[in-house]
């Protein structure tokens, strides 16, 4: 099926995203005089990998779409051949000795080009042929849609550009590792494009968290919300089990929870959690009704079992009727933790910025625009890494900035 091609693809991609990102990779490039070349190979390849999740979320079995989806692996595996051998000089004091060769500078620079322009052949292919859109869903799309969004910002912030964010990491850990046997809820607010999903995935994937809470489920609910197949999910990951045998069961269950009504959903689930102790991720709400709705199938078990909650509305939190409650409500980044997080995503090494301080103003003006929204930053800065490092360029964005962040679903995160 396509969307296994795309997961195989989507893993490849992200095998070459952190040996593109490498400390010493850079370095390499520079000697070769195709650093411009491997940054915007690097931000091309970040967009393959949102088209690819894409892809994987509509389950799309389009014949052309799986082409473009096995030309994104093969190109993946071409970029990592030619980063092995970046690798080998680094490693090899022979080979960085033959690297300084003229002929042997010339070829890994060709090779670097040559997969540029391919590179840039298949991004356009997919814009050319129209196969996979980020925005729009499709006829045939499933409820998995309604989530992507949230996927989307989640993939764009990877745990190195969490700016500002490992304190905000330590304390939620905190409020949920507190001892205290009642349920409880930790909502995580703010304004969209703040990192709230990124945030609550790296406390929820913590070592902390998986060794406390062996039974966990993360949902995203989105403003399509959708209560059975929402619960039917929590079901399904909480009674995930590893043996074949209680894999067959699990799979009998599921068809049975598909014509469950939703009393039926939510007496089932709160037996299914009555004797553990749970931890259950709900991202991105949006109403109190989707809420009360759900929290009617999590049981208080006396067991200390937890529910984190991200939502963009405070209001939401608040009218929470649980007796223990903490509402975590995140900011936008300082001038400076923005200013950090742009640059380390241009450069990928803070100490190029030196070479370059003509840029200091114009970097002011982006960070400005950019309203301290990690998404919108994280987002800008991976476009400036393809253009060439000069003031007029980066000026001509400034300019365009708005439409930049519209055409990117940024623009009403920033309003």
């Amino acid at each position: 099926m396509e969307a296994t091609a795309a997961s195989l693809a989507k893993t490849t991609v992200d095998g070459v995203l952190q040996k593109v990102t490498a400390i010493g990779v850079d370095e390499v490039a520079r000697m070769l005089g195709v650093r411009q070349d491997v940054w915007y190979i690097s931000g091309e390849m970040e967009m393959m990998k949102s088209f690819l999740i894409a892809a994987e979320a509509r389950e799309n079995d389009n014949i052309v779409v799986r082409t473009w989806v096995r030309q994104v692996r093969d190109l993946a595996y071409q970029i990592e051949d030619c980063l092995e051998e970046f690798s080998l000089h680094l490693e090899n004091r022979n080979l960085w000795y033959r690297l300084r060769t003229l002929s042997t500078r010339r070829r890994i620079a060709s090779n670097i080009r040559d997969i540029r322009a391919k590179v840039q052949e298949v991004s356009q292919r997919n814009l050319r042929y129209n196969l996979i859109k980020l925005s729009e869903p499709s006829s045939n799309a499933t409820f998995k849609d309604a989530n992507l969004a949230t996927r989307m910002d989640a993939f764009v912030l990877e745990e190195t550009e969490l700016v500002g964010q490992a304190k905000a990491k330590e304390n939620l850990i905190g409020m949920i590792t507190e001892e205290n046997k009642d349920r409880k809820v930790i909502w995580i607010t703010g304004m969209g494009g703040l990192g709230k999903t990124t945030l609550a995935k790296k406390v929820f994937d913590s070592p902390e968290l998986r060794n406390k809470f062996p039974s966990r489920a993360w949902i995203s609910v989105s403003q399509n919300f959708n209560p059975n197949y929402l619960l039917r999910e929590i079901l399904k990951q909480i009674s995930k089990k590893q043996d074949e045998q209680k894999q067959e069961q699990t799979k009998d269950e599921q068809k049975k929870y598909e014509q469950m009504t939703l009393e039926k959903l939510i007496e089932n689930m709160r037996s299914e959690l009555k004797n553990v102790v749970y931890l259950v991720v709900l991202d991105d709400l949006w109403t109190i009704q989707a809420w009360n709705i759900i929290e009617k199938a999590l049981p208080n078990n006396k067991k200390g079992s937890r529910v984190m909650v991200t939502t963009r509305k405070k209001d939401v939190a608040e009218q929470c009727n649980w007796t223990l409650r903490n509402i975590y409500p995140l900011e936008p980044l300082s001038d400076e933790s923005s200013r950090d997080l742009l640059l380390r995503k241009i450069y990928k090494r803070d100490d190029y910025l030196k070479k370059h301080r003509g840029l200091d103003d114009v970097t002011d003006k982006i960070i400005k625009k950019c309203k301290g929204l990690p998404l919108a930053i994280v987002t800008i800065g991976g476009l400036l890494a393809t253009k060439q490092i000069n003031k007029e360029e980066w000026e001509n964005l400034v300019k365009h900035l708005g439409s930049e962040l519209e055409t990117r679903n940024l623009e009403p995160k920033l309003l």
